[in-house]
């Protein structure tokens, strides 16, 4: 396991600011080594633990990672639903508690708020400095980009079993039309699934097919006013759309976290420099 040491820090809040939990904070980035040794990501489904493990509120989300090749089978529990699958080259799992008073429906509604994206900002390893996650995004009636709406609202996650909505890439500039699924939803908890539907290409290149983009978040509400948030990230494509980018890939599942967090997106130190 290779540990990268983080200051503590100041967290935005929508109340205000407040502070890290006392004491040094570790963000814990694991690169698996054996598939005997690890059984690799497991969401937190039928309020089982998840792997790796919630840590504590307020403090620094643990981070994982893996490659498939590395993942004692089968991997994700298949208990989980379709949604568990580990097919890709790479994958992130990051786990964190954060303080919110926001409801179940507030924090869904940010998952379908198109136009909040344009204001995350992750550290790109590439090009070392704090770029937009996203340029450009638009809600969909459709899953293409010819039928632009506004921003979803809660009602709008039952009408229809999905919900699509294109995003632009704050690197590469390429658009990408997402169709988002919700799982699961109750009083206190929700998952959704969330894939690119059409290829991403640069340049005439396909950098990622179908599918091959894919996010599964189950977020719980733990304790009154602390919430527990799960993402598992699996990235398929080229092998060298990951190799040496694996950092870019954490950066960006933790700018996420921080955005429904209320986090500021930019918060010095970034998880991987």
């Amino acid at each position: 396991m290779r540990t990268l040491p983080v200051a503590s820090a100041a967290l935005v809040g929508r109340g205000g600011w407040r502070r890290w939990a006392a004491g040094t904070l570790a963000l814990a980035l694991s690169l698996s080594a054996s598939a005997a040794q690890d059984p690799g990501p497991r969401l937190p489904c039928h309020d089982m633990d998840p792997s790796p493990a919630y840590g504590a509120a307020d403090a620094t989300p643990v981070i994982r990672t893996w490659t498939p090749a590395a993942i004692a089978a089968p991997g994700v529990d298949a208990d989980c639903g379709p949604w568990s699958r580990t097919d890709g080259q790479f994958m992130v799992a990051l786990a964190g508690r954060f303080r919110s008073a926001e409801s179940v429906d507030t924090i869904l509604g940010h998952f379908g708020a198109a136009t909040e994206l344009r204001d995350i900002r992750y550290w790109s390893v590439t090009d070392r400095r704090w770029r937009p996650l996203v340029a450009a995004a638009t809600a969909l009636d459709a899953g293409t980009r010819s039928h632009p709406r506004r921003d979803f609202a809660v009602a709008d996650w039952g009408s229809s079993p999905y919900l699509y909505m294109a995003q632009t890439d704050g690197r590469t500039g390429t658009e990408t039309v997402y169709r988002m699924q919700l799982r699961t939803l109750g009083a206190s908890t929700f998952a959704l699934e969330m894939e690119n539907i059409n290829a991403v290409r640069w340049w005439g290149a396909t950098l990622f097919a179908p599918g091959e983009l894919r996010t599964v978040y189950v977020l719980r509400q733990s304790e009154p006013g602390v919430w527990s948030y799960y993402s598992l990230m699996t990235v398929g494509g080229a092998r060298w759309m990951i190799a040496g980018h694996e950092g870019s890939y954490v950066n960006r599942a933790v700018a996420f976290y921080r955005h429904i967090a209320h986090i500021r997106t930019d918060l010095e130190p970034p998880a991987v420099r």
